[in-house]
This record gives C-alpha cells, sequence and structure tokens, in this order.
C-alpha cells in the first residue's frame, strides 16, 4: 500500500513472511476492520485463516483452499464458459512454483478500484479498502 493511504489508515496492515528452515513455506498476513486474515503456502497445499464472521473477529476458522466449497457461482456460467472440468484439474493451481529453479524479482505497482455499489455494500472506505488490502495480499502468495 501506498505510503500515503497507509497513513490515512493504520489500521490496515499486511505481511509476508517464510520459514527460514524451509523457504518453500510462506504466508502472507493482514489486519484491518475485518479482524485478521491469513494465506499460507505448503508443499501440502493453501492453508487459508479467516474470521468465522465479519461481526465476531474472536473466532477464526483455518482450512485448506483446496477444501473450501462456495456455492456461491455453483451452476453459473461466467463470462460464458462452464470450467467446472477445467477447474477440477488445476486443484493445486499456484504450488508449481514452489518447485522451479529462483525467479527473477519483479515489482509491479497496481491502481484498483470498485464500482460505487461494491464500495456501498462494504458501508466505509475502510472496510473497503480492507478487502482490497486481503484480495491483493492473498494474490501475491499464488
Amino acid at each position: 500500500m501506498e505510503e500515503e493511504l497507509s497513513q490515512k489508515f493504520p489500521s490496515l496492515r499486511s505481511f509476508k513472511g517464510y520459514n527460514k528452515n524451509n523457504p518453500k513455506e510462506v504466508i502472507r498476513l493482514d489486519t484491518g476492520p475485518y479482524g485478521f486474515h491469513g494465506l499460507i503456502g505448503t508443499e501440502k497445499g493453501m492453508v487459508q485463516i479467516d474470521p468465522v464472521n465479519r461481526s465476531n473477529t474472536m473466532f477464526y476458522v483455518s482450512y485448506f483452499t483446496e477444501d473450501y466449497i462456495s456455492d456461491t457461482y455453483k451452476d453459473t456460467p461466467l463470462c460464458g464458459l462452464d470450467d467446472r472440468e477445467e477447474a477440477s484439474k488445476q486443484k493445486h493451481f499456484g504450488m508449481q512454483r514452489f518447485n522451479h529453479e529462483p525467479m527473477e524479482l519483479r515489482q509491479y505497482r497496481l491502481a484498483l478500484a470498485c464500482t460505487p455499489s461494491w464500495a456501498a455494500s462494504r458501508g466505509t472506505v475502510e472496510n473497503c479498502l480492507a478487502d482490497m488490502n486481503t484480495m491483493v495480499n492473498r494474490a501475491n502468495l499464488i
């Protein structure tokens, strides 16, 4: 997050780390008004840590990403594509990078925007940015 934006919203923080005994095990963490979120990359798969719900950040759940079943878009072709069969083949998407030779470090800047209705559904600018922070932080691990 840009420094100026980070100073304006100090409750939004994100971190990255790795296991110094096994650099293939990496983690991304973030905190904000919705609590703590984590994504851990291991050789066995990705593990997510999330609050049980947004209104109570006292309790958390952890699970392998591949075990999470969302019916949000069940039987809904996105962009006219039915990729259910292909998605099942890509169960460990993102894990292939752990088995390669070291890669060149590239740094990118990201400009992120949203629709007014998406922002309004979060209630505040800080909540909107918190969701964006979690999404980008997790995407950076994949």
